[in-house]
């Protein structure tokens, strides 16, 4: 497999589109998400979404009470969502990684859930998107970025999608960079193309800190027990100090 460019913010959206919501439909508690959003940021409130893609957690947190921001660059993923009946959630076309493009909030909450973060292409946009993210909380509100850490090793890998195993997932990782590509191929044939870059928790706490947030705790998933080292999987918190 060579290597895997995305010259643009909307690559994944417009690749997956058409099939997000079939493919992943049972990625993560939604509603554990939901509860644990709650019981930190104390609803009702408005919540940005980044990476919301055809709305499956906005549209949950919309139905809870919230007042909801669904931020996607994509604009096939968006007009799922908006095609989507019963909602009253607000839609954004942005690039996560260009402020000028956001909505001015402020909100109460900002989630990045499933890797969205490590979506972004690299340490740059990565580090522009929690700047963004900071200056648009309320004072005390909370950022919640959901990732994997990557504990990487140089090589290639085929295997089954463990959430849809009719389709085969295609890995080049490299330790050095940090870069992993992948290619997810469905049963017809088609092959869509996507990229991680690796973000380790001390590099994005020195985001969130350089953009005046707060670390406010770490756990092994939504509403799971704290986070050790021996988790590949993190929800940080970042508080945006209180007035």
């Amino acid at each position: 497999m060579g290597t895997v460019t995305q010259p643009d913010p909307t690559h994944y959206g417009e690749t997956f589109a058409a099939v997000y919501d079939d493919w992943y439909a049972d990625l993560g508690d939604v509603d554990r998400i939901v509860s644990d959003v709650d019981r930190r940021c104390h609803p009702p409130g408005s919540l940005l979404e980044l990476g919301a893609g055809t709305g499956r957690v906005a549209i949950p947190f919309e139905r809870a009470g919230w007042n909801v921001t669904a931020l996607d660059s994509s604009p096939s993923m968006l007009a799922i969502l908006r095609a989507k009946p019963d909602h009253a959630v607000t839609i954004w076309q942005a690039d996560a990684a260009d402020e000028d493009t956001w909505p001015s909030g402020p909100f109460q909450a900002i989630i990045a859930p499933f890797n969205f973060l490590l979506n972004l292409p690299g340490h740059t946009a990565q580090a522009a998107c929690i700047r963004a993210a900071a200056k648009r909380l309320n004072p005390g509100g909370w950022l919640a970025v959901e990732q994997d850490l990557l504990d990487l090793e140089t090589g290639s890998t085929s295997s089954p999608s463990d959430l849809v195993p009719e389709v085969w997932v295609r890995l080049e990782t490299d330790a050095v960079t940090g870069i992993v590509h992948g290619v997810h191929s469905g049963p017809d044939g088609t092959e869509r193309p996507w990229t991680l870059h690796r973000l380790p928790i001390a590099d994005l706490d020195a985001m969130a800190m350089g953009s005046g947030l707060i670390p406010g705790g770490r756990t092994a998933g939504w509403g799971s027990p704290a986070w050790t080292p021996d988790e590949s999987r993190i929800v940080a918190w970042y508080q945006r100090p209180p007035a």
